[in-house]
């Protein structure tokens, strides 16, 4: 990273703006799931039923994909000085000065 000229600070801003690219992804894929299923199965159920048949069946992967997502961002928190001032917001400790 020194040789690029890239901040810690930096690298973990990109991090997260990936990581929130992926959960709007999620509630893409989501949401097509559920769209794809009720043109499939039309008025034959009632339409909450439907929808919650296709949350149900993309919930694990999701769940565990935005998971795993999240735990890589553990580390992020642990940072000191001026890093760990920029993240303190996100997890609503105060800065130790």
């Amino acid at each position: 990273m020194y040789w690029m000229g890239v901040t810690v600070s930096i690298m973990s801003l990109a991090g997260l703006i990936i990581a929130i690219g992926d959960m709007v992804d999620a509630v893409v894929v989501m949401v097509e799931n559920a769209h794809r299923k009720i043109e499939r199965e039309g008025t034959t159920r009632p339409r909450e039923e439907i929808v919650i048949d296709a949350a149900k069946e993309l919930a694990r992967p999701i769940f565990g994909s935005l998971l795993l997502i999240a735990v890589s961002f553990l580390p992020v928190f642990a940072l000191q000085a001026q890093e760990g001032r920029l993240f303190t917001p996100l997890h609503g400790r105060r800065p130790s000065r």
